[in-house]
């Protein structure tokens, strides 16, 4: 037999193998492993590369089956320099909130770098990429959906791209972008991007119009071990109240701005041209269980009419503390803390007891000896 025969031959036999009915089932098994291991989808809008806590019902449908329903996907085709990411999502019950995860740590999306948004929940959204976030084309990301049991949802679209063009335009309503330590020669809070509330004007000269004024910095995103207080010099009108009560919210990675996570100083007014606030934090770090992340600080004004501006603003070490406490007025400070209840109460306690085993097991031995003593002049 020739050369050439034995070429037709063999191919003629590879060709009967494929079109024998084994073939065809060990093929199909194959390609329903793929399909069901959501390795990679092939998708002209979204490269999905893994899901959790959900049940593909359809192409882009799935039902949610799990606490913890997200999809790990990478944005497709964009329009450089990228200003939105663009998702379609459309789920069975309306608005609900969502979660982007957008740095990993080895295979592991990392907590402190995610942003948080409402999703309405019925077609096409676009959230604006904040300047200090870095989202672009092929990085993974991971989306989740809360509080949506067993709804059904729709996900189809994840690209970047220069406008919404249409898309609704959600509100950032958190951002986690890694955390930074405070050093021992503090760190100072940029005058750039604060939110104004009833105020006209700049942070560099303003004047209250209405009965809640209030400066919010931008996100601090600073870690709490070596947080000792944050410290505000502010230029005041002449015509200052006898007594002017200042007031600062914090907001950690736990809560928002809330009521029990306040601090008040209460000054004197003493026809100085400018107030220095010193509010201590050093009890973030301190407290079972302990706040990790200061996100955000919030100073609320008394009610007077002139001139204002915010000239400085400071994270301050513990290394930094006992200088500004002696250089600033002295202030009464007044603490709203947020505070452990039942089941929490018990086990901050417990671990507050814990926390000194020298004290703890001195104590029974002293209640030991006590005992002893007790029965022992007892017997006699």
């Amino acid at each position: 037999m020739s050369t050439n025969q034995l070429s037709i031959t063999r191919i003629g036999v590879c060709i009967r193998a494929c079109l024998s009915p084994a073939f065809s089932r060990q093929l199909s098994l194959v390609i329903a492993l793929l399909a069901s291991s959501h390795l990679v989808v092939a998708n002209a809008q979204v490269e999905l590369l893994n899901t959790h806590d959900l049940v593909e019902k359809g192409t882009n449908n799935y039902q949610v089956a799990g606490n913890d329903p997200y999809w790990v996907f990478k944005p497709k085709a964009s329009e450089l320099p990228a200003q939105f990411l663009k998702l379609n999502i459309t789920t069975s019950k309306g608005n609900r909130p969502a979660e982007l995860f957008f740095k990993q740590r080895g295979n592991v999306f990392d907590p402190w770098y995610r942003l948080s948004f409402n999703a309405p929940g019925n077609g096409d959204v676009a959230i604006r990429i904040p300047d200090t976030v870095q989202i672009e084309v092929g990085q993974t990301l991971r989306l989740d959906i809360n509080r949506c049991g067993s709804c059904d949802i729709k996900f189809s679209t994840a690209s970047l791209s220069q406008t919404s063009d249409g898309a609704a335009e959600v509100e950032i309503t958190r951002l986690f972008n890694g955390i930074q330590a405070v050093d021992d020669s503090g760190k100072l809070i940029t005058l750039d991007d604060w939110q104004l509330n009833d105020v006209a004007g700049l942070l560099s000269g303003f004047t209250i119009t209405n009965n809640d004024p209030y400066l919010v910095s931008p996100d601090l995103n600073v870690g709490t071990q070596n947080l000792a207080a944050v410290y505000f010099k502010v230029s005041v009108p002449k015509n200052a109240n006898v007594n002017n009560d200042y007031q600062l919210f914090y907001a950690t990675e736990k809560h928002a701005f809330i009521e029990p996570a306040t601090s008040l100083i209460r000054l004197e007014n003493d026809s100085a041209p400018y107030v220095e606030l010193l509010f201590p934090l050093d009890f973030l770090s301190r407290e079972i269980p302990a706040d990790s992340l200061l996100q955000k600080v919030r100073l609320d004004l008394p009610l007077i009419e002139g001139k204002w501006s915010l000239d400085e603003a400071k994270l301050l070490s513990f290394a930094q503390l006992e200088h500004y406490q002696n250089s600033a007025p002295r202030q009464l400070v007044q603490y709203k803390r947020q505070r452990s209840s039942g089941l929490a109460l018990i086990k901050k306690s417990l671990m507050n007891v814990f926390s000194d085993l020298g004290f703890v097991f001195s104590y029974l031995l002293l209640l030991i000896a006590i005992a002893f003593g007790f029965i022992r002049a007892f017997k006699k």
